[in-house]
């Protein structure tokens, strides 16, 4: 760990990247607030919902896109720049009268910042692996996942602040300036990864361009299976894995409706409710990063996953009732578990994957991982608009007990310990 806070420019990285992170997380949380003001809600936090699961799709093919690309450095500061003008048009149009029509243009917005997001952080990952060494990756891991949830608290609770107080255009340009200030940041450290990729050049796989996209994604995806069977923690509970992530991507948006619907569901106002939703998810995160060098080190990844499901199903249960504070104790409780988990699968993962590979291969597993939140998401869009807030819960609960089932089984079958 003492390597890690003494690497200047993995420090570096991390704070651009911390910055952008609290435009993303201002925005969203002024999003939500401000689609509550709508007398249709429903169908705005269904469009909210929807224009986060797309991206997710994409994710494989942004991989692959980002092991072709060559001039990495350059490119992931040009990313910022392009959700700075995203957010620049957000601002503008959300000095218009509230109307569902801004809703759509700002989760049109979304769409495109989080397609750039995720390539960014693709091309980021050959840059880490010449930034951090093979032994200091699990810490750093561990570090960054605390470290991101220490100072998402601290976002959470400064942007139910600044809700209050700024516009929701001040709020967009804002976020703006955030990836303003992360391109200048990375822009400035250009000529230390320029160096350290001529010290260390990278490792790029020779496309055929007659080969085309689609033959690529299908090789890769296959690649990944390959290295998931190589993987046997990972290969017996990478369906439960893909049901957490599920499961867990409409927790907000169910918290938001739950708002809608109940009153005495509520913290001080809608925005320092959905502000503390993930306040006890980042505390959680944060403890759970902290036992994962010691009091989760000998814990199997498939033995967390089976704990995480426990919770979630109870976290359902809470909410069938709208009791907000056990909601938020069980939020948390699933966050310590998979907060301890997600350093040592990210670690493993690196171990195993070609670097040449890393991006498309590691974005194929992602995709499979993230699968479940596309289809979780749609369908929770759909069902906001046909079912009370209650019926939705304790469909989710059932969700969560038959993973939960099901992962005991193959847990046995397995025979994993």
């Amino acid at each position: 760990m003492k390597r890690i806070l003494t690497n200047k420019l993995y420090l570096t990285t991390f704070i651009a990247d911390m910055i952008s992170n609290f435009g993303d997380s201002l925005y969203y949380l002024a999003l939500m607030n401000y689609v509550l003001v709508l007398p249709d809600a429903q169908l705005a936090i269904a469009l909210v919902t929807l224009s986060e699961s797309l991206p997710l799709l994409t994710r494989f093919a942004m991989g692959v896109w980002a092991d072709r690309t060559k001039d990495k450095v350059d490119t992931i500061v040009a990313t910022q720049i392009f959700r700075l003008v995203l957010y620049l048009i957000v601002g503008f149009v959300m000095g218009f009268s509230p109307s569902l029509w801004i809703v759509l243009v700002a989760v049109v917005v979304n769409v495109f910042s989080d397609l750039s997001g995720q390539y960014e952080s693709y091309l980021y990952i050959p840059l880490s692996l010449r930034i951090v060494s093979d032994e200091d990756r699990e810490a750093a891991a561990a570090f960054r996942q605390a470290s991101s949830a220490i100072l998402q608290i601290g976002f959470q609770a400064s942007g139910a602040i600044l809700i209050a107080f700024m516009t929701y255009p001040q709020l967009a340009f804002l976020n703006a300036g955030t990836f303003l200030a992360s391109a200048l940041i990375m822009f400035a450290i250009r000529s230390s990864l320029i160096r350290l990729l001529e010290e260390h050049p990278l490792k790029m796989v020779e496309h055929n361009q007659s080969q085309g996209l689609v033959k690529e994604l299908t090789s890769s995806f296959k690649d990944a299976c390959t290295a998931i069977q190589k993987v046997p923690a990972l290969q017996a509970s990478i369906v439960a894995i893909m049901g957490i992530n599920a499961v867990g991507s409409i927790l907000q948006s169910l918290v938001a409706a739950m708002i809608k619907d109940f009153g005495d569901f509520i913290i001080g106002s809608p925005a320092t409710t959905l502000a503390s939703v993930s306040i006890a998810f980042f505390v959680g995160n944060i403890i759970g990063s902290i036992l994962c060098t010691n009091l989760f080190k000998k814990v199997s990844l498939i033995t967390m996953v089976t704990v995480a499901l426990g919770f979630l199903a109870i976290f359902f249960v809470a909410m069938v009732w709208h009791h907000i504070a056990f909601s938020l104790l069980m939020i948390s409780g699933t966050a310590v578990v998979t907060g301890g988990a997600t350093p040592k699968l990210s670690a493993m993962l690196f171990r195993e994957l070609p670097e040449e590979k890393l991006a498309s291969i590691g974005s194929a597993i992602d995709s499979f991982l993230t699968f479940g939140m596309v289809l979780s998401r749609v369908a929770f869009s759909a069902l906001i608009l046909w079912l009370p807030v209650q019926e939705i819960s304790f469909i989710y609960l059932l969700l969560c007990l038959g993973l939960l089932g099901c992962t005991i089984i193959s847990r046995r079958k397995n025979q994993v310990v």
